[in-house]
């Protein structure tokens, strides 16, 4: 339990300095203008995907009607829980998946109990003192010098290591968010997660 609260302690603090690093260049600047980085990124990229949907002539009842069929799509294609998704990561850009991880870092009570959809890689830890296994999904930013993840608890119809990809190697997970305390740390994780 010890070791395992020194290591998310140390990979919380890379993750800030990694957040740190990618970030404007003065520690100071970087505090008060994170969120409103976060919110250019967003705005640009969004604006980015209007660009592409007025050239590609798709009108706003196409796209609804489209991100509709992607949703019960992903539905169906879940192992075996009926999920309507909230969050799908795997559709945004780079940018815009880190930026919304972040936000869900940030603020994670505006997306507890929301269905999320992400890829990134696969991560395995297992604590000897407690016997636990710990799998997580890690999104790293464009340029790959930051990385972060979040932690998911699949449903019991998955067995280790049978139905889990190697350590590194890209996983698509859905599950609910939630965040849970354990030893005076909370906890990010997508609980009854199913492994696409």
């Amino acid at each position: 339990m010890k070791n395992r609260k020194y290591v998310i302690a140390i990979v919380l603090g890379l993750s800030m300095l990694c957040i740190t690093a990618c970030g404007q260049q003065g520690a100071s600047s970087h505090n008060n203008t994170a969120a409103q980085s976060i919110a250019q990124v967003l705005e640009t990229e969004m604006a980015k995907e209007d660009e592409k949907a007025e050239k590609s002539g798709e009108t706003e009842n196409e796209e609804g009607q489209q991100a509709e069929d992607d949703s019960k799509e992903d539905a169906d294609n879940s192992a075996g829980t009926d999920y309507s998704i909230d969050i799908d990561l795997t559709v945004l850009s780079s940018d815009l998946v880190y930026a919304e991880v972040y936000n869900m870092m940030a603020r994670p009570d505006d997306y507890v109990g929301k269905v999320v959809k992400m890829t990134g890689a696969y991560s395995y830890y297992h604590d000897d003192a407690t016997g636990n296994d710990y799998h997580a999904c890690i999104i790293q930013d464009a340029t790959a010098c930051c990385a972060q993840g979040i932690e998911f608890v699949p449903t019991a119809e998955y067995s280790f290591p049978e139905d889990y990809p190697a350590d590194g190697e890209d996983v698509t997970v859905v599950g609910i968010f939630d965040v849970y305390l354990e030893a005076d740390f909370a906890f990010l994780t997508l609980r009854e997660a199913d492994i696409l």
